[in-house]
């Protein structure tokens, strides 16, 4: 159980050095539910449950950090884009004063 948790704890570490932590999200579900498992199998409920919570905040530190990379990578936040693409895509707009889409993702 431990072994597992600390396995899920490092994929977590791992995936904020990675361009594309989907993948290491995966792991980290399927290392924390293999670690509660154990924990009820081995009739640990407050273990268990503690397991459940951290999965949980990981799942929501995931969530906000794709927020907040669309929201200042992607231009979504008041159409004003972050990345270079999207910036010279909404000057070029600007410049031939037509208007652009109110969402402007990065291609």
């Amino acid at each position: 159980m431990a072994e597992l948790e600390a396995l899920a704890e490092k994929a977590y570490d791992e995936m904020y050095e990675t361009r594309f932590p989907a993948g290491l999200y995966a792991e980290v579900k399927d290392l924390f539910a293999l670690a509660i498992g154990a924990a009820e199998r081995a009739s640990r409920p407050d273990e268990a449950s503690r397991l459940a919570r951290r999965l949980d905040h990981c799942g929501t530190r995931v969530r906000q950090a794709l927020f907040r990379h669309l929201m200042s990578r992607c231009g979504f936040l008041l159409n004003a884009p972050a990345c270079g693409r999207c910036a010279a895509d909404a000057a070029a707009r600007r410049q031939r004063n037509v208007a652009g889409p109110t969402i402007a993702p990065c291609r």
